[in-house]
């Protein structure tokens, strides 16, 4: 395992399995790799994987340029000399890793988005958080925000979340989208993608997440959605064993 600062700005960690498939997963906002614990447990002994902090969360730095978190990807996997992986992300990072699968279709095996947000799609759920020059009420109100009701049923994983939330530096609600380049119309090209593809959503999240994910179900041809059981929109963290279980299948696939 490698832990560095990929030209300054890129926190990210590689575990290296020497194995001819790599896993990269892409955390939610707010958060950062950490939340991908279980699965780095259950897949890096056989498996590479690759997480990383997505620009301005965990340990990368703020933005101060215009970028895309799309093309950071590319720019990492490049620089670690990957020929093709298979790509997880969940809500933002679902969003990133459909927009990469999008603009660099040759480099994704497989594709898996868990309780995800999509590029283009109008959203029917109030994400605006006051922050009245106070971050730390900020924080807790995101916190309590619906989108974690049901995950907050559980403190172990409460916990996890107001560990990573309190690392964040509250940057993208003090600047919005500044710099960041997104596909936008990435609602519209969903029919462009062609590799395998899992669309996950929790069980109790919102109506808001299974919407889209029935609306990517229906567009991308090559897909499967499935609803994870007894799971809010941290999926992977709420049920470990059930979304390891289908990143599994679609990677032997």
């Amino acid at each position: 395992m490698s832990d560095f600062k990929y030209k300054g700005s890129l926190f990210y960690k590689f575990y290296d399995a020497k194995s001819s498939q790599t896993l990269v997963f892409l955390h939610g906002f707010s958060l950062d790799h950490r939340m991908w614990q279980p699965q780095i447990e259950h897949f890096s002994s056989n498996y590479n994987v690759l997480v990383f902090d997505l620009r301005g969360f965990g340990k990368s730095t703020i933005p101060n340029q215009i970028y895309s978190h799309h093309d950071d990807l590319f720019r990492l996997i490049k620089h670690l000399e990957l020929q093709q992986v298979h790509l997880v992300g969940l809500s933002m990072g679902g969003r990133v890793a459909i927009d990469f699968t999008l603009e660099h279709p040759t480099l994704v095996r497989t594709l898996t988005v868990l309780d995800s947000s999509l590029g283009g799609y109008r959203s029917t759920v109030d994400f605006s958080i006051r922050i009245d020059n106070n971050i730390q009420k900020a924080k807790e109100s995101w916190l309590s925000h619906q989108v974690f009701e049901y995950t907050n049923k559980t403190p172990e994983i409460s916990t996890k979340l107001k560990l990573m939330v309190s690392d964040y530096s509250g940057w993208h609600w003090l600047n919005d989208k500044k710099y960041e380049i997104a596909v936008d119309n990435a609602k519209g090209r969903l029919n462009e993608i062609t590799c395998p593809t899992k669309i996950l959503v929790g069980e109790y999240d919102l109506e808001y997440f299974k919407n889209i994910g029935q609306y990517m179900h229906k567009r991308i041809e090559n897909s499967e959605y499935r609803l994870v059981p007894d799971s809010g929109h941290m999926s992977n963290l709420e049920n470990a064993e059930f979304v390891n279980d289908v990143i599994t299948q679609i990677i032997k696939s």
